[in-house]
């Protein structure tokens, strides 16, 4: 009873030679004939192929390589320069050949298998992106007289066409240096118009533009506050616009003032409120609904006496005001009075939970 043997199947009769070459690790360029040989007819007479095609293929190269044994037992051929040819040299290139392409296919093969991973996505930009082109800032032509030359050309040429051009400066055309006194008559043909900062009322309507535009709610306090701060670039005000709502999506926190001043100082320089005595007793006199000239007084209402004591101790806490001075200014009051103050005012945050929350309220709206 015989034993059954499971063959590797071969693509060619040279895929068949590379495999026996490689399992036998010899050099493709001194293939040991005879050995090859053997090996190569022991697989054909294992071979159970009926298709007639295939089996002839493996039985060609059979042939050829007993054709190559014979010559190889002969005397060596002579070629015309004089060199020993060798029989085995057309095999040897067709191997080579067979297994750069083999190798190319593995490579070929691999790539297909990673671009079925990758996942392409039809363009998504905005028709108004795409159509977008700078406008030409006319500063950069100056001092450079071969470009303003092509230039002088160019508008000459989009004139007669009947097109329009988009230049920008931040000089008028008569007060830029350097440029062609020609190119400057010609700038000088069309609409020249000045544009200035835009004032709060123009910066309020751009930012409810922009958050109309990409659906954000933002509280009162955080819109005026962008309005107020943000006087320089509009293109500032839809960069914080976007933080915004990128932190606001990406850290799960609403839109307050906080936030917003932490992303606004990204952006621009913020200057720091000043503090004084006099503003302490305004903030603190529209907190409680009080007449500033209520905590001035001798009166000892609970509210007024309690107004006139957060103003002192915040006085203190806020400003390097002395004791006197602060007193003077509030009521002219001895310092002895405002040390008291400020002491029952601690005393209060410590044991009192809803007035310390009405102090932490008033110092908000001190550094808003």
């Amino acid at each position: 009873m015989g034993i059954p043997v499971k063959l590797e199947a071969f693509e060619g009769p040279l895929d068949l030679l590379l495999h026996l070459i490689e399992k036998n690790k010899i050099d493709i360029y001194d293939i040991p004939i005879v050995e090859i040989t053997e090996q190569y007819m022991e697989y054909i007479r294992q071979m159970q192929e009926e298709n007639l095609n295939i089996m002839s293929e493996f039985m060609v190269m059979a042939a050829t390589l007993l054709d190559i044994k014979c010559k190889m037992l002969l005397p060596k051929e002579i070629t015309e320069e004089g060199e020993e040819k060798d029989p085995r040299e057309e095999l040897v290139q067709q191997l080579l050949e067979y297994k750069m392409y083999k190798y190319m296919s593995y490579e070929l093969r691999d790539r297909m298998a990673d671009a079925s991973r990758c996942v392409y996505r039809a363009e998504s930009m905005p028709k108004e992106v795409l159509e977008y082109r700078p406008p030409v800032d006319i500063q950069e032509l100056i001092g450079k007289d071969k470009t303003q030359n092509t230039f002088f050309h160019i508008f000459n040429h989009l004139h007669l066409l009947g097109k329009q051009l988009i230049l920008t400066s931040d000089k008028a055309p008569v007060d830029l240096q350097g440029m062609e006194e020609r190119l400057i008559t010609r700038l000088k043909w069309g609409l020249t118009a000045e544009l200035d900062r835009p004032d709060l009322d123009l910066r309020k309507k751009i930012l409810k533009n922009k958050i109309s535009h990409d659906g954000v709610v933002i509280p009162d306090d955080v819109f005026n506050f962008i309005a107020s701060n943000v006087t320089e670039n509009v293109r500032d005000v839809e960069g914080i616009v976007a933080s915004l709502l990128a932190y606001s999506t990406a850290f799960n926190r609403m839109i307050d003032l906080p936030l917003t001043k932490q992303v606004v100082s990204r952006v621009v320089k913020l200057e720091k409120k000043q503090v004084s005595v006099e503003s302490i007793q305004d903030v603190v006199c529209k907190y409680y609904n009080l007449e500033l000239a209520a905590i001035q007084t001798n009166s000892r209402k609970r509210e007024i006496v309690q107004a006139r004591q957060v103003t002192m101790y915040l006085a203190k806490k806020y400003t390097d005001s002395s004791f006197s001075h602060i007193g003077k200014i509030v009521g002219k009051r001895d310092h002895a009075t405002v040390l008291h103050a400020c002491k029952t005012v601690r005393d209060q945050i410590e044991t009192n939970k809803s007035f310390r929350s009405s102090v932490e309220e008033i110092e908000a709206l001190l550094k808003a």
